[in-house]
């Protein structure tokens, strides 16, 4: 079995062993995304998983905010899980665009208004990994 290669995309940042890890790069291309409903979400212990119906998962171990015109509705953190069952008002909406704001943030603009914003949360740790849907593509790794 062989698995996609990782690549690494972003701004520099250390962990404590001192490797490399990264902040979200204004280059970064989530375009598959566009268009297509948030079909799941996942919730693992350590993170949440957000599967789109293009194929594509984000998996996020940083935060997560849900806003509706500028007020939180819900947040996830590794520590206390999702604030409240708001999330479930993104499912099967689509993205209607992505913008990249800082190196740790993305936002995905729903059709209904809602903004999905996924934080790079961590100096040292990796935040996320987005796995495309092209067959062989790279996962990225945030």
């Amino acid at each position: 079995m062989s698995y996609p290669k990782a690549e690494v995309v972003g701004n520099w940042k250390t962990d404590r062993t001192g490797g490399q890890v990264y902040g979200v790069s204004k280059d970064l291309d989530l375009s598959f995304c566009l268009g297509t409903p948030i079909e799941q979400v996942a919730v693992g212990k350590y993170d949440v998983q957000f599967r789109f119906g293009s194929g594509a998962r984000i998996c996020v171990q940083g935060n997560v905010e849900i806003l509706r015109s500028g007020r939180l509705v819900a947040s996830w953190d590794e520590k206390s899980g999702w604030t409240s069952i708001g999330f479930q008002e993104i499912l099967n909406v689509s993205v209607e665009s992505i913008s990249i704001p800082t190196d740790r943030r993305i936002d995905f603009l729903l059709d209904n208004g809602m903004l999905l914003s996924l934080l790079d949360s961590s100096e040292h740790f990796e935040s996320m990994q987005i796995y495309s849907p092209e067959a062989g593509a790279p996962i990225v790794v945030i």
